[in-house]
C-alpha cells in the first residue's frame, strides 16, 4: 500500500474505537459470511479515503465485524463493489505486488504509536504481512494466521483468524490496541482506512483508531519449530583434467522460535542452509569504495528491526567471503596447487533475542558464530597442507531502545565482533536520539558513535569517532531540516558494519513539499525537494564538496507519474578518495546533471517504466555521462506475467583511479566505461500457495583506457611516461555475469513450504576490453559455469496446535 508511511504522529482528530465481542464458538475461515456467530458483532465502517480525494469518504461501503476468544481474534469484511467485474485479483507470491484489492488489519498491541502487526490479503486469498518499526517496515516478517476470500455479484470477502501467538501483546486483564483497517480498490485506485490517514502528518498508527473489549486474554506460550531436509546437487566444471565435477549435499538442521514472555521472543537457527538464497547482482567496481550486496538470506532479514537501528549492523559480514580469500595464491610453494578454497565462510549457529516491554524499552540481541576456515594445498607428491584463511569468530549486537513521550526515543547500540588466535578484534557503540515536540511536527535527532580495533595483541587500540546532529520540520505540507555529521579518519565500523568512507564533515540543508490535495489541474499529488550538501575534509579540515540537488514527482489523475531531477555542482572541487593515498587529491571540475523518469499505470495489462540523464563536465575533453533504462512489464492474466528491465551508462572520457607505482606517483587514466544490464524475470501462479518465479540477469560492463596520467600536487592530470599502449590496453577491462534463478514453491500446510530451485551462474572477467558487447556475451555463453539444484523442506510445528490436539485426544 502506497500508505505504509510509518514516521509517528500526532492529530488533533477524535480517535474511532470499535468494541470486539467474545465468542464460545468460533466461525468457519471460510470467506463467506454465513456463520451465525459474526451477527454477535457490531458493524463499523465508513473508510475515507487517503488517495485519490484525501479526506473524503470512500466510494466503496466497507462492513467489517471483529470477534475474539481465548485463542484468537476473528476479523471479517465485506467489501462491496458494484460487480465482481470490478474486483482486481492478480495472484502474486505471498508478500509480493500484484494489480489486486487488498483488505488490511493493522494492530499496536503496546499502543506507543511506533510499532505495529499488519495483515492483509487480496481477493485471490493471498496473504502479506509486515511490521512496523520507528519509521520504516519488516516485509520480511511472516506470521502463521489462516485467512480466505470469496467473491459474489456485489462484491467480495474476507475472514481473518489471526492466532494470538502470531503476534505480542501485554500480560493485563484488559486490552485496548490502536487499530487500524485499510481497503484498496484497484481499479479506481482508491485507499481508504477506517481511522483518517493523512500522509503529510507524521505517523501511521498514531494515526489509527483502537480496539477494545478484549478482556482476560493470556499470551501463549508462543514456541514453534521449523526444521528442514535439502539436498542440493552442485555442477561446477572447474576441474583441471576437464571433467566436470557433480557435488551432491546434503543437510538438516531447523529454526526455533520461543517465546520468552508476552513480550520476548528467541529466534535461533540451527546448521542454516542458505543455498536458495537469490544470487548477488554482482557488477564490476571501479570506485574506491566496497559495494554494498542486500541481504538475501531469511534469518538476517526477518525480525531485524531493532537491530537496524543506526544501520550498525550489516549483516553481510557475517558468513562472507574469508578475508584471506585471495591471499592463498601468495602462499603457494614451488610446486604446489590449490585444491580447496571455500569461497563463504561457514555460519554454525545464529540466534536472536528480540521484544519490548510494558514500558516501551526495546531489547535485541543478536549472536552468531562462524567456523574456522582453510585452503587445502597439495604439492607434486600428493602431500597436502592447509592453509587458514578465516579464524573462528563470534559476531554480538546489542540494541536497547526506550520509547519517550511524544513517540520519541533513544537507543543505545552496540557491536563486537571477536575473533580466535591472532587476528584483530573490534567494537562499535552509538547513542542514537529521536526528540519531537508534543504536535509531533518539528524534532531534534542525533547520534555519537565510536569505533574500537584492537591489534592481535590486543595491546594497541584504534579508537575513531562520529557524531551527528539534526533538526526540522517532519510533518505538514512543507518540511524542512538542517543535518551535520563528523566523521573522523580513525572511525570504522566495517567488521560488523558498513560505511563506504570516513574523514568528513557533512553538513545538508534539505527543504520539501508535498501537495496530495490539489484543487484544481491535472494532477492527483506532487511534490519535491532541494537539498544543499556541503562537505569538508575532517582531517586535514579541508574544502572538498559543494552540490545543490532536486527532483519533483507527480502523478497524473490517469496514474501515470512522472518525475524530473537535476544536480549541480557549480564550483571546483576536491576528491580526497579516488587516489587511494591519503591526504591526495584529484581536482574535481564543475558539472551539471539532469534528468527524468515516468511510470505508466500498472493496472494496464501493459505498463512501462523508463529513465535517462545526462551529465556534463566542464574539461578541457569532452567528458560526460548518459544513462537511460526502459522496463516493459505485461500481464497475461491473472497467473502469467512477464517484466523487462534496460539499463545502460555510458560514462566517456570519465576520469579513475588505475594504478600507483608510489605514493608520489599516482597514476589516473581516461577511460570510456560502458555498462549494459538486461534483467527478465517472470511469474506463473497457480493459486494462493503454489508459484514458479524465473529472473535471469545479465551484466556486462567494460573499462577501456584512452591516455593515462601523472596526478600532481594540485590534483590536476599531467602527462607521464607511464601512457603506453601497452599499460592501457592491460588495464582496460571487462566483467560479465550471468545468473538465473528458477524458483518453485508450495505452501503445504500453514507456515510449511517445499522450494525447489535450480541457480546458474557465470562469471567471467577479461584484462583486455572486447568492445563489441556481442562478441563478449557470446564468450559468457561458452563460459564454464556452476548449475545448482537444490530442494528444500520446512515443516511448521506450534506447540499450541500440538497441545490442543492432545487435549481433543484426551477428551
Amino acid at each position: 500500500a502506497q500508505s505504509k508511511s510509518t514516521e509517528t504522529a500526532k492529530t488533533t482528530a477524535p480517535k474511532r474505537d470499535y468494541r470486539a465481542v467474545r465468542i464460545t464458538a468460533a466461525p468457519r475461515i471460510d470467506g463467506v459470511l454465513d456463520d451465525a456467530v459474526w451477527q454477535q458483532a457490531a458493524i463499523t465502517g465508513g473508510f475515507t479515503q487517503e488517495s485519490p480525494k484525501q479526506g473524503e469518504p470512500s466510494r466503496r461501503a466497507s462492513d467489517v465485524r471483529i470477534l475474539y476468544d481465548d485463542q484468537a481474534i476473528y476479523v471479517s469484511a465485506k467489501l462491496h463493489e458494484v460487480s465482481k467485474d470490478s474486483i482486481l485479483r492478480e495472484l502474486c507470491t505471498r508478500d509480493g505486488d500484484s494489480n489486486a484489492d487488498w483488505f488490511m488489519l493493522c494492530l499496536d498491541t503496546y499502543q506507543d504509536g511506533q510499532n505495529g502487526f499488519c495483515f492483509s490479503v487480496n481477493p485471490s486469498g493471498v496473504q502479506s504481512d509486515f511490521k512496523i518499526f520507528s519509521g520504516n517496515l519488516d516485509n520480511s516478517w511472516n506470521a502463521v494466521w489462516q485467512s480466505a476470500t470469496h467473491i459474489d455479484d456485489d462484491g467480495w470477502s474476507a475472514e481473518f483468524r489471526i492466532p494470538y501467538s502470531a503476534f505480542r501483546f501485554p500480560n493485563k486483564p484488559e486490552q485496548i490496541w490502536n487499530l487500524q483497517l485499510g481497503r484498496e480498490v484497484r481499479f479506481m485506485r482508491e485507499t481508504s482506512w477506517w481511522s483518517p490517514f493523512n500522509p503529510t502528518i507524521n505517523g501511521f498508527m498514531t494515526q489509527a483508531g483502537t480496539i477494545s473489549g478484549i478482556n482476560n486474554i493470556k499470551p501463549p506460550l508462543r514456541l514453534s519449530l521449523l526444521p528442514y531436509i535439502s539436498s542440493t546437487v552442485e555442477h561446477y566444471p572447474y576441474n583441471e583434467d576437464g571433467k566436470s565435477n557433480y557435488t551432491p549435499n546434503f543437510r538438516a538442521g531447523a529454526d526455533i522460535k520461543c517465546g520468552l514472555n508476552d513480550a520476548f521472543t528467541l529466534d535461533m537457527t540451527l546448521v542454516p542452509d542458505f543455498g536458495q538464497a537469490r544470487s548477488d547482482n554482482r557488477v564490476l567496481n571501479l570506485s574506491p569504495f566496497e559495494v554494498r550486496y542486500d541481504e538475501q538470506r531469511p534469518f538476517f532479514t526477518e525480525g531485524i528491526e531493532l537491530f537496524s537501528k543506526g544501520d550498525l549492523f550489516y549483516s553481510r559480514r557475517i558468513g562472507a567471503t574469508p578475508s584471506r580469500f585471495y591471499d592463498v595464491g601468495g602462499d603457494l610453494k614451488n610446486g604446489e596447487r590449490i585444491v580447496n578454497n571455500p569461497q563463504q565462510t561457514q555460519l554454525l549457529n545464529s540466534t536472536k533475542i528480540s521484544g519490548r516491554t510494558n514500558k516501551g524499552l526495546g531489547v535485541g540481541v543478536l549472536n552468531s558464530v562462524t567456523n574456522t576456515m582453510y585452503a587445502e594445498l597439495e604439492d607434486e607428491s600428493g602431500g597436502r597442507r592447509r592453509v587458514q584463511t578465516e579464524p573462528f569468530t563470534n559476531y554480538n549486537v546489542l540494541v536497547l531502545d526506550q520509547n519517550l513521550k511524544n513517540n520519541s526515543s533513544v537507543t543505545f547500540v552496540n557491536t563486537n565482533v571477536w575473533r580466535m588466535g591472532d587476528a584483530p578484534e573490534a567494537n562499535v557503540s552509538a547513542a542514537i536520539f529521536r526528540i519531537n515536540n508534543k504536535q509531533n511536527n518539528y524534532a531534534v535527532w542525533g547520534s555519537a558513535r565510536a569505533s574500537q580495533q584492537y591489534n592481535t595483541n590486543l595491546n594497541n587500540v584504534v579508537v575513531g569517532r562520529r557524531l551527528g546532529l539534526g533538526f526540522g520540520r517532519t510533518s505538514g505540507k512543507l518540511t524542512w531540516s538542517l543535518t551535520m555529521t563528523d566523521n573522523d579518519k580513525r572511525y570504522d565500523p566495517n567488521d560488523l558494519g558498513y560505511q563506504s568512507n570516513n574523514n568528513t564533515r557533512d553538513m545538508n540543508a534539505n527543504i520539501g513539499y508535498y501537495e496530495n490535495k490539489p484543487k484544481s489541474g491535472p494532477f492527483i499529488n506532487y511534490g519535491g525537494n532541494i537539498n544543499a550538501s556541503y562537505q569538508r575534509i575532517f582531517e586535514p579540515d579541508r574544502f572538498a564538496n559543494f552540490g545543490t540537488y532536486l527532483n519533483g514527482n507527480a502523478t497524473t489523475k490517469a496514474f501515470h507519474s512522472i518525475g524530473v531531477f537535476g544536480a549541480f555542482e557549480p564550483i571546483v572541487t576536491y576528491d580526497y578518495f579516488e587516489p587511494r593515498v591519503d591526504g591526495r587529491f584529484y581536482t574535481y571540475p564543475k558539472n551539471y546533471n539532469g534528468g527524468s523518469w515516468f511510470s505508466s499505470d500498472y493496472r494496464k495489462r501493459f505498463a512501462l517504466d523508463c529513465s535517462f540523464n545526462y551529465r556534463v563536465f566542464d574539461e578541457p575533453f569532452s567528458r560526460y555521462r548518459f544513462n537511460w533504462s526502459v522496463g516493459p512489464r505485461f500481464r497475461v492474466n491473472n497467473q502469467l506475467s512477464f517484466a523487462y528491465g534496460l539499463d545502460t551508462y555510458s560514462f566517456i572520457n570519465d576520469v579513475g583511479y588505475t594504478t600507483r607505482r608510489s605514493d608520489a606517483d599516482i597514476i589516473l587514466g581516461r577511460r570510456d566505461v560502458r555498462t549494459i544490464e538486461n534483467v527478465l524475470s517472470s511469474k506463473y501462479i497457480f493459486n494462493n500457495k503454489m508459484g514458479f518465479t524465473f529472473r535471469m540477469r545479465h551484466y556486462w560492463s567494460t573499462a577501456s583506457y584512452k591516455q593515462l596520467f601523472h596526478l600532481d600536487d594540485n590534483g590536476l592530470l599531467a602527462d607521464t611516461d607511464f601512457d603506453t599502449e601497452a599499460n592501457r590496453a592491460a588495464r582496460s577491462t571487462s566483467f560479465n555475469a550471468l545468473t538465473i534463478d528458477a524458483v518453485y514453491s508450495w505452501v503445504f500446510a500453514p507456515g510449511s513450504e517445499l522450494t525447489l530451485v535450480w541457480k546458474n551462474a557465470i562469471y567471467q572477467s577479461d584484462d583486455v576490453t572486447n568492445i563489441d558487447y556481442i562478441t563478449d556475451a557470446n564468450k559468457t555463453l561458452a563460459a564454464k559455469q556452476t548449475n545448482n539444484v537444490s530442494l528444500k523442506v520446512l515443516y511448521y510445528i506450534d506447540w499450541q496446535n500440538v497441545k490442543n490436539k492432545f487435549a481433543q485426544k484426551k477428551g
